[in-house]
């Protein structure tokens, strides 16, 4: 018996003694050591980038009882390129399956999570567009689609725009922004190509394609203007 609790104890002394010493990186963005000088190699540039484009992945894990580092980087990096920017979440957005009904437990932190990304572009008036990955469609598993959905719908709603969560109704794509007339963005819907339950597919449900070997000649693509 005693060596059990020596044991227990060995492993929580061990767990707060590697918390104390990460809990300093646990409010700042987690960069590799071999990158921590990039800012010196960053290449200067006298005149103003043509446009800026930034790509998050993976965000429907962040944190919710306090800032969250990454979130923060990005909402400050955004406010200084302004309105001739772009932010794209590239889905994952909600873990660990995207969000449930209302009713359901894990509502309130599914919906945490994904207002925290929602509240960093808010006021962004430059692009921003959300693609869900298979998180969001629940991995896949039974009544993805309609998780997928409900994600879309509130973000929809969030952002009073309908052309931020792309593709539309869990379709395929391709779907084309055109920013100017120098710069287009092709979204496609990944997980849609390996989703094992229902999805859309053909014009009676919105999509653009009635096959899959339609999608890759697909010729006319409804496009969003910023």
């Amino acid at each position: 018996m005693i060596w059990i609790i020596v044991i227990i104890s060995l492993l929580i002394f061990s767990s707060v003694f590697v918390y104390i010493l990460t809990i300093e990186h646990r409010n700042r963005p987690h960069i590799k050591v071999k990158y921590h000088d990039w800012k010196g190699n960053f290449p200067e540039s006298s005149n103003p980038p043509f446009y800026s484009l930034f790509l998050i992945g993976d965000a429907g894990a962040a944190a919710v009882l306090h800032p969250d580092p990454t979130l923060t980087l990005l909402k400050g990096k955004l406010k200084e390129a302004g309105e001739n920017s772009g932010v794209f979440f590239l889905g994952d957005n909600i873990y660990p399956t995207g969000l449930p009904e209302s009713s359901d437990e894990g509502f309130p932190l599914a919906e945490k999570r994904l207002l925290a990304q929602l509240q960093v572009i808010e006021h962004h008036n430059g692009l921003k567009v959300f693609v869900s990955g298979n998180h969001d469609w629940k991995k896949g598993k039974k009544g993805g689609f309609q998780t997928m959905m409900r994600q879309q719908e509130y973000v929809e709603n969030f952002l009073n725009s309908k052309e931020v969560y792309l593709p539309r109704n869990g379709c395929p794509g391709p779907y084309e922004i055109l920013v100017n007339d120098q710069l287009t963005f092709i979204v496609l819907n990944t997980q849609w190509w390996v989703h094992g339950g229902h999805k859309p597919l053909g014009k009676g449900e919105g999509c653009l394609v009635d096959n899959e070997h339609e999608f890759f000649s697909a010729s006319g693509r409804p496009s969003c203007q910023e």
